[in-house]
Order: structure tokens, then C-alpha cells, then sequence
């Protein structure tokens, strides 16, 4: 009995070794919303000067969360070195509401400024490009939006996972 015991310890002894060697099966070679990864992005855009540029970068530690809900769900699938696009409106979420302002657009009718939606607007120092018309308390307003057309409108971003746990 007792050696029948030390050969069945042994046994397990030695296959749990042989998991262990073994890949995790916990583990997945493609992502999921579990996965931690470093994503490089890149997307073309118009500057507020009608020329293309790119905005691009890299994220590491990206962890699945509401506000880069959009970047895993278009990887989702993807291989360590994959790269995948989608058009996208802000899924790295680095769109500033705190800097969108508004104006009534006579006020910029009588600087002779287009209250287009689309249309870039420069008062002061700084650039907007008017979102919206919208009515506040019968009062119809420009809704202008500092932020990077990248964060504003649908653009194809390109993501490649380049690390992947």
C-alpha cells in the first residue's frame, strides 16, 4: 500500500511538472477585454489648415475599460504583431469637453465668420471648428470645439498590439 502510494505521489508529482512546462491554458494568444497589451495607433487627419496629417503613438498597459471600450473591441481576436483598423470617433477618449464653448451665432455672423457646422473658427489665439447649432432659451448658438479634429470626427485609426499579456 505505502508503495503504491509513493508511485501515485510520484505520478502526480511528475505530471504537474508536465503541466507546469506546459503553456498556460489560462492564458490567451490572441485579446480579449482581459488582456493587457501595448497598442502603437496611427490615424490621417485634416489640420485645421486643410492639410493631412498623423497622429500617432503608443499605449502601454492598456487595460480594457469604458473609455478605450472602441480600441479592444477592434482587436479583439488579434495576434501579438496584428494590426487591424476601423473607423473610429475618439477611442483613445482624449477629447476635452471642459474646452468646448458656445456662441450665439449672430455674434459671429457680425464678424462675418460662416456658422457652417465644419466650419474653423480662430478668435483669440485659439482654433475651433463649430460642432453644432444648437437652441438654448431661444438663442441659437455655435457649439465650438478646440479639441483635435482626431477627437471630434470619425477617422480610420490603425492599432497594432505589440505586446500582449
Amino acid at each position: 500500500m505505502k508503495t503504491l502510494l509513493k508511485c501515485l505521489s510520484a505520478l502526480i508529482i511528475i505530471a504537474a511538472g508536465v503541466l507546469s512546462l506546459r503553456k498556460n491554458p489560462l492564458k490567451s494568444d490572441t485579446i480579449t477585454e482581459k488582456s493587457i497589451i501595448t497598442v502603437r495607433y496611427t490615424t490621417p487627419y485634416l489640420n485645421t489648415q486643410n492639410t493631412e496629417e498623423e497622429f500617432s503613438g503608443v499605449v502601454e498597459h492598456l487595460q480594457y475599460s469604458s473609455n478605450v471600450a472602441q480600441v479592444f473591441n477592434t482587436l479583439v481576436g488579434a495576434k501579438k504583431g496584428e494590426s487591424k483598423t476601423a473607423l473610429l470617433t475618439d477611442p483613445l477618449s482624449l477629447h476635452d469637453d471642459s474646452l468646448v464653448q458656445k456662441m450665439p451665432t449672430m455674434l459671429l455672423s457680425q464678424i462675418n465668420t460662416d456658422t457652417t457646422i465644419g466650419t474653423v473658427v480662430t478668435l483669440d489665439d485659439t482654433t475651433y471648428t463649430i460642432t453644432s447649432i444648437i437652441n438654448e432659451e431661444g438663442v441659437e448658438k455655435a457649439v465650438l470645439d478646440p479639441n483635435p479634429v482626431y477627437t471630434i470626427q470619425e477617422q480610420n485609426w490603425t492599432f497594432t498590439v505589440e505586446t500582449l499579456q
